[in-house]
């Protein structure tokens, strides 16, 4: 539950960003520095903790797309004191919440106002909302929907 092979962090990188790419599989990782070499930054943690994580930011953009529905309700309020550590006043979250009407793959629901409250508790405020179907048809019709949210840490005094 990570970056996987980096393609969301590839296309950041090649759009110029600096990136660090979390991703706690070592097939995984190696997998994506053999696809996109040293353009992305790789490190070995995970969720809930994010322990090694803190060592690094804080980051202006932390992204957790089609991560959240792998942790239930207790990892998630674990999960996001360290993601409010790991972003910057004024940076911002963005989360993909997967909506599964029949879950099978070990996964947990994902309601959007869980999310939305656990990041506001944590000094993030909701900056976009947006519902959308699943880009892959398969997903699709089996009624897989999503939530994106963006949150934006609020700034220091």
């Amino acid at each position: 539950m990570g970056a996987g092979t980096g393609r969301d962090a590839a296309w950041l990188a090649e759009q110029g960003h600096r990136v660090l790419a979390v991703e706690p599989v070592q097939a995984f990782r190696e997998a994506g520095i053999a696809l996109h070499g040293d353009r992305i930054e790789w490190l070995d943690d995970q969720l809930p903790e994010l322990s090694k994580l803190q060592q690094h930011g804080p980051f202006d953009l932390v992204m957790l797309c089609a991560v959240w529905h792998h942790l239930d309700t207790a990892g998630r309020a674990r999960a996001i004191p360290g993601l409010a550590q790991a972003t910057a006043p004024g940076g911002q979250l963005i989360l993909s919440l997967r909506h599964d009407p029949t879950p099978d793959r070990g996964t947990f629901p994902a309601p959007p106002e869980e999310a939305i409250e656990l990041a506001s508790a944590a000094g993030f405020d909701l900056t976009r909302r947006a519902e959308t179907e699943s880009v892959h048809p398969v997903s699709r019709a089996n009624g897989v929907s999503w939530t994106w949210l963006v949150l934006t840490k609020a700034e220091r005094p």
